[in-house]
């Protein structure tokens, strides 16, 4: 098969969907297609056997950034023939669409309270970044601009159908991947010693850590919050991403608990902070899924999970992790925190957390995209688009 992928950036260093879109160029690869990527961006080492073409963008303001990758990478794959072109950036040439981030209306009204005021919603349709994203993404899942899509967590698909009037059977759930062997809980283990050390953690600590960027919407003041009311116990928090760090040191500053932060930056070699950790938690107030979840399962880890995350829906609560209905709620964050300073209930979650993170490798996601692949090639042949 004859494969493009569009993307804005395409970086396997990165995680969410630029780290999962150079996996599976590779696993294309590796079945034997050809595949050809259409990115405005690239970082990284770049997987062998792939055909790169560099869609120019007007770089100097987002709005126009967006709308030229959009127009710029439809105007090139239309003057090539694809078996199937594959989108997962802001995008309407494509024959099927991965809905990686959910609905920009939905993250706005999730993450910020004024989106959900009158002023809030003038404002969102006054702002040219907004609009351009909000326009982008109605004509996206406009029947005529797609074969089939695939959501990345039933939440995901349900804000689609919901706000944009897409037919559920249009919309296919293929839960994210990770890579197992990466995480082991087995090669992480001799990483453990040499890293704590760096990071300053006694042996009697325990700790925490919080890995992504977007630190306001994944929740990151509330887990500072939830670290003052941890009591007397020993614990840390490591902060591994990008974000604005003096913000969040006046935070914990605020909260008392500013020599207990760790604040990492970013880092390429994310599984030595896993190794280092005892707990991971991810207390965001919307996400598609998120990634780290379930690379922190597939180490072993025990996970404090949100429900506004896609990535409760492969968690069972109080068997491989423990899952927040509200993750504002500094106290009840805390609460299930405490729960798993027990080292005897940490081991207990973390080894079924690595059993469930198993179910998800690159190998099955791949099989199942395969097949989404073959309707559409169906379709195609049929000269079908319903």
């Amino acid at each position: 098969m004859k494969v493009a992928l569009v993307i804005y950036q395409f970086d396997e260093t990165k995680g969410g969907v630029e780290g999962y879109a150079a996996n599976f160029s590779r696993q294309l690869v590796a079945h034997g297609h050809e595949v050809h990527v259409f990115c405005a961006k690239r970082g990284g080492p770049a997987p062998e056997r792939i055909v790169f073409h560099d869609v120019p963008v007007t770089k100097f303001w987002s709005p126009l950034a967006v709308r030229s990758f959009a127009r710029n990478s439809a105007r090139m794959l239309r003057k090539e023939s694809f078996d199937i072109i594959h989108g997962f950036s802001r995008t309407y040439c494509q024959d099927i669409y991965r809905i990686g981030g959910g609905c920009h209306a939905e993250y706005l009204r999730q993450t910020y309270p004024w989106a959900n005021t009158l002023f809030g919603r003038i404002f969102i349709a006054l702002n040219p970044r907004h609009r351009a994203i909000i326009a982008l993404e109605k004509k996206r899942y406009d029947k005529r601009n797609y074969k089939r899509l695939t959501a990345i967590s039933e939440l995901t698909k349900l804000e689609i159908v919901r706000e944009f009037g897409v037919p559920p059977g249009n919309i296919t759930v293929i839960y994210n991947a990770v890579d197992a062997a990466r995480f082991a809980p087995e090669r992480l283990l001799p990483l453990r010693a040499e890293m704590r050390q760096k990071l300053g953690l006694a042996a009697d600590e325990t700790a925490i850590l919080f890995v992504g960027t977007g630190w306001q919407r994944k929740g990151l003041r509330y887990l500072i919050e939830a670290m003052s009311l941890l009591g007397e116990a020993k614990t840390r928090l490591i902060v591994v991403g990008e974000g604005n760090v003096s913000a969040y040191r006046k935070i914990a500053a605020n909260a008392g608990v500013a020599p207990r932060i760790i604040f990492a930056g970013h880092s390429s070699r994310v599984e030595e902070y896993y190794a280092a950790s005892d707990i991971f938690a991810f207390p965001s107030l919307h996400d598609a899924f998120g990634t780290a979840v379930l690379e922190a399962m597939a180490a072993g880890l025990p996970v404090v999970c949100s429900r506004f995350a896609g990535a409760s829906e492969i968690i069972t609560d109080g068997m491989d992790s423990l899952l927040v209905e509200d993750p504002r709620d500094a106290a009840t964050l805390a609460a299930r925190i405490k729960v798993l300073l027990d080292p005897r209930k940490r081991k207990e979650i973390g080894a079924r957390a690595r059993i469930t993170a198993l179910k998800y490798s690159y190998e099955e996601n791949y099989r199942r995209t395969m097949r989404v692949y073959e309707d559409v090639l169906t379709m195609k042949k049929s000269g079908g688009g319903d």
